[in-house]
């Protein structure tokens, strides 16, 4: 009985022993763990520490491929722009692009802030498609803008904070999908409104337009966005109504495109990182001759001693010039259709006749009968269609009023 007193005490003394070595087990893996951890931590600060030179160097600068003026749709526009041009222009601004568009096959959005009906009238000179563009919008204070897939012409007022705005939803992670062309063209027929065609738009690419002041009463000609990014396609119909794209709490949406602040400068500049290898490829020539063209530009140097640019859109265009591979035109196209020979007879028959032949549509068609019957006789030698128009009219005593292939007849009084 006593045995079994002592052996039950012993028991329990040695269950008490045990339980106090599980604890001291139990505290002793924590401590451990925690030490581990923070012997980790301690380990990939100092790694992180040690590479951060290496780091911020690749880091900092950004892909040159990636240049929101170097996509390649973008490439395509400026390399049409280097196309040769060698024909005189006497037409109206929308004739101008029509025929630019039909004999080039690239697309060219003019802002409706624009007077389309203007005479544009230039001799012919060795240049390229640009140098024309440049000297034909130059009396009316407009650019020409090469975006993904189109040609965009816009006031010079606008043309800055209209580029910025694209070239952050270009690069806004949010709006990626914006950057992919739709297998679904957008385009409309002639005589259409801007407010639906606009809703329609914005619906279908999931964009907010809640903030957006309402769009003003406009008709459209008809039109085809068929190698344009849905992004191009916004900064189009927008800008003409002082509205872009923004991305504002994660989503995109509608925003006024000039700003009533001291921001207003500011907001019409972007940033680009360039690694010194890409200033290297630009060359040392290039670099100062661009510095002295655009001296506002603010250049400074990262911790990784690459170059960081702060500019105007056309500025940063004009700095990544050398990367854009010349084109070589084996023919050049003809950029002005003309016609030559003799029209003779009534003048409602040459009307209708002429309008096969330059594809017009003229209209009011029938003439009254007066002026239907009356003879003219007009020489053409290398005339343009506007060029041919004015000599019938002058013969015909009547005016035309064109807005690319539609034509009116005015009768003089």
């Amino acid at each position: 009985m006593i045995t079994l007193i002592a052996t039950q005490a012993l028991r329990n003394h040695l269950n008490r022993f045990n339980h106090q070595e599980t604890i001291l087990e139990k505290r002793s893996r924590k401590f451990l763990t925690t030490s581990r951890m923070r012997t980790l931590a301690i380990s990939l600060l100092a790694l992180l520490f040690m590479l951060h030179p290496l780091l911020t160097s690749n880091g900092c600068s950004q892909d040159i491929q990636k240049h929101p003026c170097l996509t390649g749709p973008v490439i395509t526009m400026q390399q049409w722009l280097q196309a040769p041009f060698e024909q005189p222009v006497q037409h109206t601004l929308i004739s101008l692009i029509e025929m630019v568009s039909e004999e080039y096959q690239i697309v060219i959005w003019c802002d409706r802030s624009i007077p389309k009906d203007v005479l544009i009238q230039l001799d012919s000179q060795q240049e390229t498609l640009g140098g024309m563009l440049d000297r034909a919008l130059a009396g009316i204070e407009a650019v020409v803008v090469p975006l993904d897939g189109v040609l965009m012409i816009l006031p010079k007022a606008k043309q800055d904070m209209a580029e910025a705005a694209h070239w952050k939803i270009v690069l806004s992670p949010i709006a990626s999908k914006l950057n992919r062309l739709d297998p679904t063209p957008f385009r409309w027929t002639a005589e259409s409104e801007a407010a639906p065609l606009i809703a329609e738009y914005l619906q279908r690419y999931s964009i907010r337009s809640d903030t957006a002041a309402p769009v003003e009463h406009d008709i459209w000609r008809a039109f085809d966005f068929r190698k344009a990014t849905p992004a191009t396609i916004g900064a189009c119909l927008l800008s003409g109504f002082d509205q872009c794209l923004v991305v504002e709490q994660q989503q995109i949406q509608v925003g006024k495109l000039s700003e009533d602040s001291e921001n207003a400068l500011e907001a019409a500049l972007v940033s680009w990182s360039y690694a010194r290898d890409a200033i290297q490829r630009i060359g040392e020539e290039r670099w100062r001759q661009w510095r002295t063209k655009w001296p506002a530009a603010v250049v400074s140097k990262s911790e990784g001693k690459d170059y960081v640019v702060k500019c105007s859109v056309a500025a940063h265009r004009d700095l990544v010039q050398t990367f854009v591979p010349v084109k070589k035109f084996e023919k050049k196209p003809t950029a002005v259709a003309q016609y030559s020979g003799k029209l003779a007879g009534e003048l409602e028959g040459i009307l209708r006749a002429f309008a096969v032949k330059a594809k017009l549509d003229i209209s009011p068609l029938p003439l009254p009968p007066k002026l239907a019957s009356k003879i003219i006789e007009v020489n053409l030698n290398k005339a343009t269609v506007d060029e041919a128009l004015r000599l019938i009219g002058l013969q015909a005593g009547i005016e035309f009023r064109r807005d690319g292939k539609r034509v009116e007849i005015v009768l003089m009084p």
